[in-house]
């Protein structure tokens, strides 16, 4: 049993007794309540990181990474601006734990806010999809055989899919949620006079 003077402080964390416990009055907050050596100052960000990606970790990280569909090094990056954001707001965690599970649920935001880049360069994707153009071209031709379709058609096709966003990382074709080649084709063929 605990005795009567160490109470628990359950508005803070019921691990936590009353007597390691400053409650401070600031400007900015009413109650703000640190925990008497507990509290990771600024510079222990840092030490947070090195644990976080320990190698006794690195199972979980893996795990984690794979569900957000992500590499580990993309982790870090996510991490270390989360953490960047943390020191310019002076922001403070009662003990490691809550920083971990803190960070985990900003890497986590972060990454299903910002998709990862493609894979592939811009040029082996510009090359798959002009292959598919290729293909696409031929198939209409097998089933319309009198099909007004010509090679500066898919070139014209090609030129306006292969566009790069303003960042340079995606076409096009690849901003859509839906693009089959073969029937964005037959639209362009079909709609070529108007053009």
């Amino acid at each position: 049993m605990t005795p009567k003077s160490q109470k628990r402080d359950t508005q803070t964390s019921p691990n936590i007794l009353r007597q390691d416990i400053d409650k401070i009055k600031s400007p900015e907050k009413e109650n703000y309540y640190v925990v008497k050596e507990k509290v990771p100052q600024n510079d222990d960000f840092e030490a947070l990181l090195d644990f976080y990606f320990a190698d006794e970790r690195r199972v979980e990280l893996e795990a984690f990474a794979m569900n957000l569909h992500i590499s580990i090094e993309q982790m870090r990056v996510l991490a270390r601006s989360c953490v960047n954001e943390w020191q310019l707001n002076n922001h403070r965690h009662q003990n490691r734990q809550d920083a971990v599970k803190h960070l985990t649920n900003h890497i986590r935001a972060k990454a299903l806010k910002e998709p990862p880049p493609p894979v592939l360069p811009v040029e082996e994707r510009r090359a798959q999809l002009w292959e598919e153009i290729k293909q696409a071209a031929d198939e209409i031709i097998a089933t319309n055989g009198d099909c007004a379709l010509t090679a500066d058609d898919c070139t014209q096709f090609y030129n306006y899919w292969i566009e790069l966003n303003n960042a340079g990382t995606k076409m096009r074709f690849e901003i859509q949620p839906f693009f089959t080649t073969t029937n964005r084709l037959r639209s362009w063929i079909a709609g070529k006079d108007t053009r």
